[in-house]
């Protein structure tokens, strides 16, 4: 009998949540605000932490464009008007960016097997502590070896923060707004660049090594405010979900949602699902990721964080100042211009926030890697000439860029990556989309200084042709396999998956659990009419 009333209690609980779940696709963005105003706040302080990790992996990068870096790590060569000026080697530039990378890659997978095993909250606090001790190694570097040693200390710190955070937004931010908060994830990608920038544009002319220290020291602000935050943050409750610890996943989300009801409901619904999933669950190793359906969520997540690297985003973010002077620009024009440019990028993102669930995931990284390969095409159609006008159309379309890229395939990769793996495999998920898409990133941080630099092949802006080519490979991709998961819950996407719903068919698709929420709706409304007729039948009777 107790086995019997336990059952019906979970089947209501579980009801209930879905009928919830319905009502909350409904509310407005500032309804489901106010509504959990705490799980709301807790995805800002870890989107405050990603302002850190931005800032971090920018600061590496600019300081080669900064005189004084170049004069106290690089050697002197002769330009083409006889001036002496200074560079780093090309194997330097390229191991600056390319080492962190692959520092990173390892800390991301490193990352998503400690979050399954500690959970992800006292990860991310750890490894922001972490990195507060490897900035003083970037900050007292006196050669490029030390330089480079704790740029790839921070590397793997930074990287991990990403993916363990971005999985951890995904998993507690309100079904209403997930897709909208994961995709500000990537305003934080532009936030710290542009206080970067700002940073280095008020001292990048100074003599001395100041002038590209402070930006490192720059760092150790971030983290002072971050650190104490991160303390106040509750665990991810699918991290006890998965482990069967229905109690500690319901006291996860009473902290979050603030109402002991919805919590128990909510709790309900996550055990359900694992339950539902039990046969897959048991397995979730990194060669699950490859095996039958999880093949395909593994491809559907990871493809649009692989396009980015491919679009050309590395060319633009690392070297966008470094050649706006060599078009003959002087320093402070060149900062100038990259702090426009990375306010376009925060437009971009901004203008990202009203499509990325209006339109959907897959109509916004379809007509998103549209509009780069135009711009990739224009930008490499007028770096064939040097005629003033064409520099000036580069240049223009450089620092249109980040607008272009971060208004659909910028923002929208991030909630694709965290939704379309199934429960016990988000995290590896996420960690290698961030890896795969780091390794392709190594790779041209790697090969650009050789293709760009005036010393070597010299293509300059003609680079952006290669990036055209594929940016026009990956439409086709997208427009056949990409899923729509835009306000899907974990539970109805993992069930799309399991019933093999056509990839193209996902948006239109009813749910099991959405036909329960719809028809909860529909029985809540029908007794109400039932007990406003009671009411209209007693007053009138009374009347007589």
């Amino acid at each position: 009998m107790t086995e019997n009333n336990s059952i019906h209690s979970e089947s209501a609980a579980f009801n209930q949540a879905a009928q919830t779940q319905v009502e909350d696709k409904n509310l407005t963005n500032w309804q489901t605000v106010k509504k959990y105003p705490f799980a709301v706040y807790c995805c800002f302080v870890v989107i405050w932490m990603f302002i850190l990790c931005s800032f971090e992996n920018q600061a590496g990068g600019i300081v080669v464009s900064i005189p004084e870096f170049r004069k106290n790590f690089g050697h002197p060569y002769t330009t083409s008007t006889g001036e002496t000026s200074y560079v780093i080697e090309a194997s330097w530039q390229s191991a600056f960016s390319g080492v962190p990378i692959a520092a990173g890659i390892i800390g991301q997978n490193v990352g998503s097997l400690l979050a399954d095993r500690v959970g992800k909250k006292w990860l991310l606090f750890a490894h922001v502590l972490f990195s507060v001790a490897f900035v003083g190694l970037e900050f007292a570097a006196t050669n490029v070896q030390m330089f480079l040693a704790g740029k790839t200390l921070n590397g793997y710190c930074v990287s991990l923060i990403q993916a363990v955070g971005v999985t951890y937004v995904a998993e507690i931010a309100p079904l209403r707004l997930r897709g909208l908060i994961v995709s500000i994830c990537n305003v934080s990608f532009s936030i710290g660049p542009l206080i970067c920038f700002i940073i280095n544009y008020s001292i990048s002319e100074r003599s001395t090594s100041w002038a590209y220290k402070a930006v490192f020291a720059s760092q150790w602000g971030f983290a002072a405010v971050t650190l104490p935050l991160v303390i106040f943050l509750p665990e991810s409750p699918w991290f006890y979900a998965l482990k069967g610890r229905v109690d500690k996943t319901e006291e996860c989300y009473r902290k979050l949602l603030r109402d002991p009801v919805a919590a128990h409901e909510q709790a309900i619904v996550a055990h359900v699902t694992v339950q539902q999933n039990a046969e897959l669950e048991r397995s979730s190793s990194y060669i699950d990721c490859f095996r039958g359906r999880d093949l395909w969520r593994t491809i559907i997540s990871v493809v649009p964080m692989v396009i980015q690297p491919m679009s050309g985003v590395y060319f633009t973010i690392n070297y966008t100042t470094y050649f706006f002077e060599l078009a003959g620009y002087d320093t402070p024009s060149s900062f100038r211009l990259t702090v426009g440019s990375q306010c376009l990028s925060i437009g971009g993102n901004i203008a990202a926030w009203f499509v990325v669930d209006r339109f959907g995931r897959r109509a916004n990284l379809l007509w998103g890697i549209v509009l780069i390969s135009v711009t990739d095409f224009i930008i490499g159609g007028a770096g064939c000439s040097s005629n003033p006008k064409a520099v000036t159309t580069t240049v223009a379309f450089m620092v249109l860029y980040g607008f272009c890229y971060n208004l659909g395939v910028g923002a929208v990769a991030y909630p694709i990556a965290s939704e379309n793996a199934r429960s016990s495999l988000r995290n590896k998920t996420v960690a290698l989309s961030f890896s795969i898409s780091g390794a392709v990133g190594m790779m041209w941080s790697f090969v650009l200084p050789y293709i760009f630099n005036p010393d070597q092949a010299n293509l300059g802006p003609k680079t952006m042709f290669i990036f055209a080519g594929i940016s026009t490979l990956f439409t086709i991709y997208v427009y056949y396999f990409q899923t729509e998961t835009a306000n899907r819950s974990f539970e109805e996407i993992d069930e799309m998956y399991n019933n093999k719903v056509p990839f193209r068919k996902f948006k239109g698709y009813q749910t099991e659990i959405s036909k329960v929420g719809n028809e909860q709706i529909d029985v809540g409304r029908d007794e109400k009419a039932q007990e406003a007729q009671h009411l209209e039948t007693v007053e009138t009777a009374d009347s007589d």
